[in-house]
């Protein structure tokens, strides 16, 4: 299994031999499919650069997509307190089975104050951001003082302008996450994160979640239904 990056809808291709990892014993290919980008990514922005504890906080938004599935995991296995935000009562019941403590209703409950009230005035210590748009402003004024702001994706396809006096007012740290650069400048980093997630699955920690199945001839509709947001965990091509 690996993460080649752009070309992987293909029946070949060529990757470099220190990213590409043997799957584990009993692991399905459609769970190794998208094992490395989400799991990876998740690893990467959580530990390398959230660096997140146990009994921190964590909100993760657009909780329920692959890869803010695999976030709620990675963090209740460090004991952190997981705060997920998902805008259908289906997502919401999903980051809730896979470990998840608090939810929140992004599309109708005002999540600054939501935030503030689950974490008793505190703020969260570590805000996940897959989405962006307009829920980066609310979700940064509920971070902790000296808190990390993952900025992780778009996927409401709009970019958030950050206003520096919060970041400056909070002492909070605003961090880009890309997995993809990652494993082309360190390799090496990427490959040990990879082995340790590896670790995590033998040990029943790990659950990935594949929730909706195309064949390959459908690849336009699968990546349809991604953009258009219907995707609960992660979405699998097959041939």
């Amino acid at each position: 299994m690996t993460y080649a990056g752009q070309g992987c809808f293909a029946q070949q291709a060529v990757v470099a031999a220190v990213r590409v990892r043997r799957v584990p014993a009993g692991m399905s290919d459609e769970s190794a499919s998208g094992f490395v980008l989400a799991y990876g990514t998740a690893y990467h922005a959580l530990l390398d650069n959230g660096q997140l504890e146990s009994g921190q906080s964590l909100v993760v938004l657009g909780a329920s997509g692959g890869l803010g599935l695999c976030a709620i995991q990675i963090a209740k296995t460090l004991g952190a307190a997981v705060i997920a935000v998902a805008s259908t009562p289906e997502k919401r019941a999903k980051c809730l089975a896979n470990g998840a403590d608090y939810v929140i209703d992004g599309s109708r409950e005002p999540l600054t104050a939501r935030i503030r009230e689950l974490t008793n005035g505190r703020g969260a210590q570590v805000i996940f951001d897959i989405v962006g748009g307009e829920m980066t402003e609310p979700a940064l004024r509920a971070i902790a003082p000296h808190g990390r702001f993952l900025i992780v994706g778009y996927a409401s396809n709009q970019i958030p302008s950050i206003k520096a006096n919060l970041v400056l007012l909070k002492q909070a740290q605003v961090i880009g996450v890309s997995y993809r650069l990652f494993a082309e400048r360190t390799p090496e980093l990427a490959l040990d994160n990879l082995n340790t997630l590896c670790e995590m699955w033998r040990e029943g920690k790990l659950h990935p979640q594949v929730t909706t199945r195309y064949e390959f001839a459908q690849v336009v509709q699968a990546l349809r239904h991604v953009a258009d947001r219907k995707a609960i965990g992660k979405v699998a091509l097959f041939i």
